[in-house]
């Protein structure tokens, strides 16, 4: 694990960013999607479990990360390259933002003013449209700390 010791603390904390938010957004949709589909009486409770499960989920991976990456020791100031870095990626994750929210006020749109034509087959169902929103922001933090990842790596 030669590899970890030569990697600068910043980069560490992004690959733990991303690794932990990748992990637990693979754990939370396919599982909330699934209990959105059923329908059954105890939604809410069953939400609320899966919601407590993903942030231990969340919790104990990073603890395991901060262990196995050693985040200890003195953190650099960031220098003006590193924050045009994250600068970049703060503008991709906004744009990622602001397009997922474009589309979700458009299907939102479309379906109550075209109900028969266009529509997404369960959108009645009320929690659907917050993990829609939830989903835009865990794919632009993903995109934000990936790019900061990815310009940090490359250099320039």
């Amino acid at each position: 694990m030669g590899f970890l010791q030569e990697m600068a603390i910043r980069e560490k904390r992004l690959w733990a960013t991303l690794f932990v938010d990748a992990i637990v957004a693979l754990y939370y949709f396919p599982n909330a999607l699934v209990l959105l589909m059923t329908n059954e009486t105890g939604l809410v409770s069953a939400l609320v479990g899966l919601v407590i499960k993903s942030t231990m989920l969340g919790i104990v991976l990073g603890l395991l990360l901060s262990l196995l990456f050693r985040f200890a020791g003195a953190e650099l100031a960031a220098d003006e390259r590193e924050k045009r870095f994250a600068a970049r990626a703060n503008v991709a994750g906004y744009w990622a933002l602001q397009v997922f929210a474009v589309l979700l006020i458009w299907q939102l749109g479309a379906s109550a003013l075209f109900p028969n034509f266009y529509r997404i087959p369960d959108l009645s169902n009320p929690f659907l449209i917050p993990h829609l929103l939830l989903l835009a922001l865990i794919v632009s933090r993903l995109l934000k700390s990936g790019l900061e990842l990815f310009y940090f790596r490359r250099g320039y």
